[in-house]
């Protein structure tokens, strides 16, 4: 079954800001981390369920190479990432968005 990819406007906001903040530090980073950004996009559109569900029906993809974790939920025919999450934060942070 194929389904349509929706990368929610915070889960945006937070790829672009790290892309930044990797930026103005090392470039080449930059590149990486926005290969595995992409690759693990890729992966959710591919096959979505392949990875556990954290909480309630979210799911999460770790980003190879960087402290970044995807969350998404599917729904319907739509997959919908909800937060680039940094995993030394505190979790609460991206469950909120589900209420």
């Amino acid at each position: 079954m194929s389904r349509t990819l929706v990368i929610e406007p915070e889960a945006e906001a937070e790829i672009n800001e790290s892309v930044e903040w990797y930026e103005q530090r090392n470039p080449a980073a930059r590149a990486e981390f926005v290969r595995s950004i992409t690759k693990a996009l890729r992966s959710i559109t591919d096959n979505p369920e392949q990875y556990q569900v954290v909480y309630r029906t979210t799911r999460r993809v770790l980003v190879e190479g960087f402290p970044y974790a995807l969350f998404y939920v599917i729904r319907g025919q739509n997959i919908h990432v909800i937060s680039c999450f940094h995993t030394s934060r505190n979790p609460r942070a991206w469950r909120d968005r589900l209420r």
